[in-house]
């Protein structure tokens, strides 16, 4: 027997071999650099490793323990299926041929049955001629997502929370939004493009707050068939193909008047104040610019305009 052991508040994990039961008798008596090592009547019996998570991930376990606690204060009886090492392993096809995601909790709802949520805690992100900013999903996250939902055969949510504000409430609110909501918009957006291949440029889907349920102390669900207005479609679809050509343009402004390697455009676009976009996003901007001929690459070496 063996048993794994995280702890959140000093971001540490302990494995050790042996029953669980040991756990108040087993000593720390070996520290390192980077680990701590545990004994049980003179006989080595685990480590401790400090620092486990990045700020990051932290922070999303955080988001997930804080949804924890809305589903107990509302009396909502739940599964934590949990990420990483400590989780519900995925079947194989799952994974090979569903290409699916694993969600974060097994949920049962009154009158609506067994549902599964995926617990977000993202930043808000605008786009660039925006005040309003947005909760998001890459584009990948909402086929592993509706994937897993077709191949389990039960609805798939999400609930966002802000990570801006997560170490500043004891109480952070939440948002509702179902994956087929997110997919029915994802679609929806096609029609608005120009062409095929201007659509699959937009790898983050910034979701309009218009669609979200906003859940502070009680959980509602708006079930049913959502109609998305055509006018809210094409004003976010303007809004990602002005996002998409602007973002280009900088990118190629910014090889114009500075050296710069295909791994450091993301921080110049920065310095510019280009900070409207994410890391992934700028790289396939570049990916695609490169496959275009526009771009010039080389391992090693600066970005080049073809033809200038």
């Amino acid at each position: 027997m063996s048993y794994l052991d995280f702890d959140y508040e000093s971001n540490s994990i302990l494995v050790c071999k042996g029953s669980a039961k040991n756990k108040d008798k087993i000593k720390p008596l070996k520290k390192h650099d980077s680990f701590i090592e545990f004994y049980l009547n003179d006989e080595f019996n685990g480590v401790k490793i400090p620092q486990f998570l990045s700020k990051y991930e932290q922070d999303g376990i955080k988001g997930e323990l804080k949804f924890k606690e809305l589903l107990d204060k509302n009396s909502i009886p739940f599964l934590y299926i949990g990420q990483g090492p400590f989780g519900i392993e995925r079947s194989g096809i799952l994974i090979d041929e569903m290409k699916s995601k694993r969600a974060d909790f097994l949920v049962n709802i009154k009158d609506m049955g067994t549902i599964l949520f995926d617990a977000k805690c993202r930043r808000r992100i605008g786009f660039h001629n925006s005040g309003e900013n947005y909760f998001s999903l890459f584009t990948e996250e909402i086929e592993r997502l509706r994937n897993l939902q077709d191949s389990i055969l039960m609805p798939v949510w999400l609930a966002f929370t802000d990570r801006d504000l997560i170490d500043s409430t004891s109480n952070p609110v939440f948002y509702f939004i179902s994956i087929s909501t997110i997919v029915q918009y994802w679609s929806g957006l096609f029609n608005y493009f120009s062409s095929e291949n201007e659509f699959k440029n937009v790898k983050v889907i910034r979701i309009p707050n218009s669609l979200l349920t906003k859940i502070e102390d009680k959980i509602i669900f708006e079930v049913g068939h959502l109609r998305i207005e055509e006018e809210l479609l094409n004003e976010y679809a303007k809004k990602c193909i002005g996002f998409s050509r602007l973002v280009k343009d900088k990118i190629k402004e910014v090889i114009r008047n500075k050296n710069c390697y295909k791994s450091r455009m993301y921080e110049e676009l920065k310095s510019v104040r280009i900070d409207f976009c994410y890391p992934y996003e700028v790289n396939s901007f570049i990916e695609t610019m490169i496959s275009q001929n526009i771009i010039k690459y080389e391992p090693k070496k600066y970005l080049k305009l073809v033809g200038e």
